[in-house]
């Protein structure tokens, strides 16, 4: 299973430390169409409600899940002529020239209101990476779900504990009440194959590759650090088109398309690619402005 799409509604209250966020699953939809990467695919929609403790619901995400036959997949080999880059010291160098300039575009802005919006007004470019198995692996770490005592699965007939995963990347969960890593998703479960060559080529990638739930991060991030504090992302579409694998460098960029509500929201377009300007995904969202 891949991830191709997220879209998020963000109806706030902010999430604030110590709260307890509980989360309502269903299946929205799904369909079954022929595609390049493994012929025969179903691309199934789920809601995921996001609901703090006050019965406040702080945000839902309508997921787009692909699944697909990995022998399929393997035999397709689309992603195979994808060889891993090798950047000089001096392109490594550059780089994290234009990250520094990235996150000065915020920094400065500081606790100040982004105004003079205007329809056509490009966003800044950022890049993020090389990628490699050491920030795949920090990615994993950070989420929520991967940190003990933080997440505790329901057991309900929605768990993605059980969901059909390929033998060699299901977690042994009777295993793990004597070894927790036999089913912490990352040595031993559906996470390995971003990480470990042999399970990333098993589901047909070439080798470790990046988390579709970080993908959807950037994002949001990029929106999040443009519009600053004393903005809001309201909604946001996400449509995922290939992996980010290691060595290659992901570039967000984004434009204002629109200005709308009386000029209080801001309709942006950004697009994510890679060194070789292969779209990873697209994105839209609305964006509501500080007011001035």
């Amino acid at each position: 299973m891949l991830f191709g799409g997220d879209e998020w509604w963000f109806h706030g209250p902010p999430i604030e430390p110590g709260d307890r966020i509980r989360l309502e699953r269903m299946l929205f939809d799904y369909k079954i169409a022929e595609t390049k990467f493994a012929g025969p695919t179903m691309f199934a929609r789920g809601d995921t409600t996001y609901i703090r403790q006050t019965g406040e619901v702080v945000a839902r995400q309508r997921s787009t899940s692909i699944r697909y036959l990995a022998e399929e997949a393997r035999k397709r080999a689309v992603f195979a002529q994808a060889e891993e880059p090798v950047w000089s010291a001096e392109e490594l160098a550059a780089l994290e020239e234009r990250k520094r300039a990235y996150y000065a575009t915020f920094l400065d802005l500081g606790h100040g209101r982004r105004t003079g919006v205007e329809v056509g007004q490009p966003l800044p470019a950022r890049p993020i990476g090389p990628h490699t198995i050491a920030t795949f692996t920090s990615e994993w770490r950070a989420f929520l779900m991967s940190v003990w005592g933080a997440f505790r699965d329901d057991g309900g007939p929605s768990s993605l504990y059980q969901s059909g995963w390929l033998p060699e990347m299901a977690r042994d969960l009777e295993g793990a009440k004597r070894d927790p890593t036999l089913a912490d998703g990352l040595y031993h479960g559906p996470s390995r194959g971003h990480v470990q060559v042999e399970y990333a080529q098993l589901v047909g990638m070439p080798r470790g590759y990046g988390y579709v739930a970080s993908m959807g991060s950037w994002i949001l991030d990029y929106l999040a650090n443009w519009v600053g504090e004393h903005g809001w992302i309201l909604h946001s579409d996400a449509k995922y088109r290939s992996p980010a694998l290691t060595g290659d460098v992901t570039w967000l960029n984004g434009a204002v398309r629109d200005l709308v509500d009386g000029g209080c929201v801001a309709v942006v377009d950004v697009t994510m690619t890679n060194q070789r300007d292969e779209v990873l995904a697209r994105a839209t969202a609305e964006v509501r402005l500080p007011d001035a």
